[in-house]
């Protein structure tokens, strides 16, 4: 139990993790925006966006299964939130949205949070609830 608990209280670097979630889904949107162009590689351009906002999305979930130890790290998990509700205005795939959604609604540090904390970190609504 020791070594569970020394391994959740090390959480990486979540600032470096949202930076890193940031630049996946601008490096998403710039690789589809020169796709629409109409290059002749437009497929593979669209292939290695999708691999982008995956990998964005991913980051985001990393940041969002750590428990939260001190206010920064709630801050910087509401900054996931704001950016996962602007992904949903710039209308990524739904499935990909509910997939952040469900990690932060069943991810364990949930239970840890304060409760006046709880209420903090709401997701907009969209069709998927």
């Amino acid at each position: 139990i020791a070594e569970w608990v020394g391994y959740a209280s090390d959480a990486p670097d979540l600032d470096r993790l949202l930076q890193r979630a940031r630049t996946l889904f601008e490096t998403c949107d710039r690789l589809i925006a020169l796709a629409q162009r109409g290059p002749e590689n437009a497929s593979e351009l669209m292939v290695a966006a999708e691999g982008a906002r995956i990998a964005g999305y991913l980051a985001a979930a990393q940041i969002m299964i750590w428990p939260v130890h001190n206010r920064a790290a709630l801050a910087t998990k509401k900054e996931v939130v704001a950016l996962i509700n602007l992904r949903g205005e710039i209308g990524d795939p739904p499935h990909m949205l509910a997939a952040i959604r469900h990690v932060t609604a069943d991810a364990a540090w949930v239970k840890s949070l304060p409760p006046d904390s709880r209420d903090r970190l709401v997701f907009e609504w969209s069709e998927l609830v």
